[in-house]
């Protein structure tokens, strides 16, 4: 696997340097590739005393600092999670801990020094694909090789992993297809996106108990969390029969505003997008007890550039964006929204 920035080597030398004396956590995007990067970490590692799953915007991990500080942690691990934008609050983790970041997203800049290691891997090598990848070569983690894989198809990297992907989907007797949105194990994927959809919603977004479920389950038994899609399945379809004739029309795509009760979004606008693959499809959606509204692009044929174009759209106003060519998110702040959507809007109409 290649790095971008970092090297194997750096992540081999941080993990063994952990023993029994340090104090280790684990913060990972609130995501199916977020959840399923930390399965073999832990695993590997053991004793983790903290583990977190956070949202990607803004200043996301200043507010962490404090607890991690007091509980005396030394060694952190982040997956899935680009640092850019939270830079402040790394440099106050660095003050007391060591960190490594393992992501795969766009990055600008390569950020190793001092006590930080930065791991970043193709678009396409996903966090739960170079988590099990890497510790697989420390423990064999064979036994939860599904987990990395439901990771993998999850975000959308089943083709450029097919052999790897491929080899677990055999192990397990199931079936394999040119369409992989046809295959049962994208199902099993999108089902288990649509039970933490649920399992956020109705837990205040701590989903620390969905992992645990989901890291002691099996692949042949996963009733529990197929019964949480119900009520997430109808939001769907509610939604998507909305979108046409709620949406804005541009030149290069849509523009839509909406409330959902569950966080729909992101199923929503991946979906509507694969019927147009060449069209910009950007998804807003708010709740009245944050002071940011969030945000989701897509442009499934790569023809145009989520990145740039939300990194455009946020100018001069307070918000933050990342993610890939295909697809992109981010935040900002509701009372700079209509400066932002006067951006878009102009981009989209060019």
């Amino acid at each position: 696997m290649e790095f971008l920035a970092g090297t194997e080597k750096q992540f081999f030398d941080f993990i063994s340097e952990i023993d029994e004396k340090d104090k280790v956590a684990i913060v990972s995007h609130i995501d199916d590739d977020g959840i399923c990067s930390v399965v073999p970490a832990e695993k590997v590692l053991g004793n983790v005393e903290i583990i977190k799953f956070v949202h990607v915007g803004g200043e996301y991990i200043k507010p962490f600092v404090p607890e991690f500080k007091e509980k005396k942690i030394n060694k952190v691990l982040f997956f899935d999670l680009a640092i850019e934008n939270s830079m402040d609050g790394m440099k106050k983790l660095l003050e007391f801990a060591e960190v490594l970041v393992l992501d795969h997203h766009r990055f600008d800049e390569d950020l190793n020094y001092d006590k930080l290691i930065y791991l970043k891997t193709e678009s396409s090598k996903c966090s739960s694909y170079a988590s099990y990848y890497l510790f697989s070569k420390i423990q064999n983690l064979e036994d939860i090789d599904w987990i990395a894989l439901i990771g993998t198809v999850g975000d959308w990297c089943y083709y450029e992993n097919k052999e790897f992907c491929d080899k677990i989907i055999k192990k397990y007797g199931l079936d394999i297809k040119d369409n992989f949105k046809e295959m049962k194990i994208w199902k099993i994927a999108d089902m288990i996106s649509r039970a933490m959809i649920y399992w956020r919603y109705h837990n205040n977004e701590d989903i620390f108990g969905f992992y645990e479920k989901l890291k002691n389950a099996s692949l042949k038994e996963l009733s529990e969390f197929e019964e949480m899609t119900k009520p997430v399945v109808e939001e769907i379809k509610k939604w998507n029969e909305k979108f046409y004739d709620e949406r804005k029309e541009f030149k290069k795509g849509y523009f839509w505003e909406f409330r959902p009760k569950y966080s729909v979004k992101n199923n929503i606008v991946s979906a509507l997008s694969e019927k147009e693959p060449d069209k910009f499809f950007v998804f807003i959606t708010e709740r009245d007890e944050n002071d940011f509204f969030t945000i989701s692009s897509r442009c499934q044929s790569k023809k145009g550039n989520c990145v740039e174009l939300l990194k455009c759209a946020l100018e001069g106003v307070e918000g933050s964006s990342g993610g890939h060519v295909v697809a992109a998110g981010g935040v900002c702040n509701k009372k700079d929204k209509e400066k932002f959507k006067e951006n878009l809007f102009k981009i989209l109409d060019e």
